[in-house]
C-alpha cells in the first residue's frame, strides 16, 4: 500500500520525516480493526495469542481466537 501511495503521490515523499513509521502504524489500526470485526463474525470470546512481523513492505499479524463451545 505504501508503495503504491508514492507511485501515485511522488511528492508526498519529500519533506515528510518519519513518513513510513507513520504509515505502518495507520496500517495496524486498520488490521486490528479487521481483527476485531472477524473475531466478531465468529463469535469468538477472546483474542488469544497476538504475534506482529514487519517485513519490508508487509506487516504480517498473526492472531488466535478463543471460544466457548458449550
Amino acid at each position: 500500500m505504501i508503495n503504491d501511495f508514492f507511485a501515485t503521490f511522488p511528492e508526498e515523499r519529500r519533506g515528510r520525516k518519519n513518513f513510513r513509521s507513520k504509515e505502518i502504524l495507520n496500517t495496524k489500526a486498520i488490521l486490528y480493526n479487521q481483527i476485531i470485526q472477524k473475531g466478531e463474525l465468529i463469535h469468538a470470546n477472546c483474542i488469544g495469542a497476538i504475534s506482529e512481523k514487519i517485513l519490508g513492505n508487509m506487516v504480517i499479524i498473526r492472531v488466535s481466537y478463543f471460544k466457548n463451545n458449550e
